[in-house]
């Protein structure tokens, strides 16, 4: 079977996103089982890559957060109607004439091509990665909620929906997202279904080496929405008022990397505070490498996540997770696979690490659940159910 898959962001331009690792999976998952995979995406205007099997169309999407908010309104409007991409991706379509179509995110993309895809009768599969079909940011943030009732928003929701229609299959990582879209009335004709992401499964976590240190760590962007603010709070707390032996470890980069650098990593006395380490973006490998001699992973998000990657690659690697209760983060950690805490409380996210560095053995308990449920995760399972639902 020929196959192409879309998501508006692919390597050698990824930034390490969920989506993005979801569909790199996805593609191999296929190709590994003799499948003919060709991939879509966008490229930064003044890059270009040699990928094999690989399509770009330059986008000024990789610039969209630096643009002011008039130009970021044109370039939604033009993301939703754009007829030039909407021409360039027939001719590919016409020349590899693939046999199903896989999208993923079309941010960038343009949200003509569902329509495309209907005209050329080619079977169409969608996953849900986030509700930007809704919300053009993609992010709901806890305790905002109700700025998706705005009658600028509740436009944009009422094209994307004329636009996108309902493609033949719509896969949900979450029940939480699939009735977000639901609720919205979404997809009405497509056939719907549930199916937790694919992970990488690692080998069994290595014996720690003795170590006097417990260390916590953050794999992901260095934004506000993401909650590193109140993890940074509580640990300070943590260390203050409890706990010594501590660290914590940040991976990731964003716009406020340097800002939140400069005010954590030296204590009053301009000494270094060596306990909190900013590690800088780093590889697929390095963060295994990391995963292995954490302790704890923490997953501080103050906007509705659908099923962050970071988890389960927490869970295959045998580390304690605590994390919002927000969004389908509950789907994952549900039955004593996690723990959850209330999101923004910093009192909340201490008592959970003051509870999982006194109680070890509960750690232990949580690994030992989170590391049975992943297993039936993997990639070849994954493409199994959606050679199920589309034969």
């Amino acid at each position: 079977m020929k196959i192409c898959l879309i998501n508006n962001i692919l390597r050698p331009f990824d930034r390490g996103g969920g989506a993005e690792r979801i569909s790199e999976i996805i593609r191999d998952g296929f190709s590994d089982a003799g499948d003919d995979v060709f991939t879509l995406s966008l490229r930064p205007v003044f890059k270009n890559s040699q990928e094999k099997k690989a399509y770009y169309l330059k986008s000024y999407f990789y610039n969209l957060y630096k643009m002011p908010l008039l130009l970021k309104l044109f370039w939604h409007f033009n993301n939703l109607f754009n007829f030039n991409n909407f021409i360039k991706i027939f001719f590919i379509f016409k020349k590899e004439k693939p046999d199903l179509i896989i999208t993923n995110n079309l941010m960038g993309v343009g949200m003509l091509l569902p329509f495309l895809i209907k005209i050329l009768k080619i079977k169409h599969v969608h996953i849900l990665h986030d509700i930007q079909l809704i919300y053009p940011s993609g992010l709901m943030f806890y305790g905002q909620e109700e700025k998706i009732e705005k009658w600028p928003i509740k436009i944009y929701l009422k094209i994307t929906r004329f636009l996108f229609a309902s493609p033949d299959y719509i896969i949900s990582p979450s029940k939480w997202l699939l009735d977000m879209h639901d609720k919205n009335n979404f997809f009405k004709k497509s056939e719907k279904k549930v199916i937790q992401n694919p992970a990488i499964i690692f080998n069994a976590k290595k014996e720690k080496k003795e170590k006097n240190i417990f260390r916590f760590l953050y794999v992901g962007q260095i934004e506000e929405h993401k909650g590193i603010n109140i993890l940074i709070n509580a640990f300070k707390k943590l260390q203050k008022n409890y706990f010594s032996d501590i660290e914590l470890e940040i991976a990731g980069s964003g716009t406020l990397c340097n800002k939140f650098k400069n005010e954590n990593t030296e204590c009053p006395e301009g000494k270094n505070n060596n306990s909190i380490k900013f590690l800088g973006k780093i590889n697929n490998k390095e963060v295994r490498e990391r995963m292995e001699e954490a302790d704890c992973l923490i997953v501080p998000s103050l906007c509705y996540e659908n099923s962050p990657t970071v988890i389960y690659e927490a869970l295959s690697s045998q580390v304690p997770v605590i994390a919002s209760n927000l969004g389908g983060i509950p789907e994952l950690l549900g039955r004593n696979r996690g723990l959850l805490f209330i999101p923004g409380s910093e009192e909340d996210l201490l008592e959970k690490m003051i509870f999982l560095k006194k109680y070890p053995s509960e750690g232990k308990d949580m690994v030992n659940q989170g590391f049975s449920y992943i297993l039936n995760k993997n990639k070849e399972n994954y493409i199994s159910e959606m050679r199920d639902m589309i034969n």
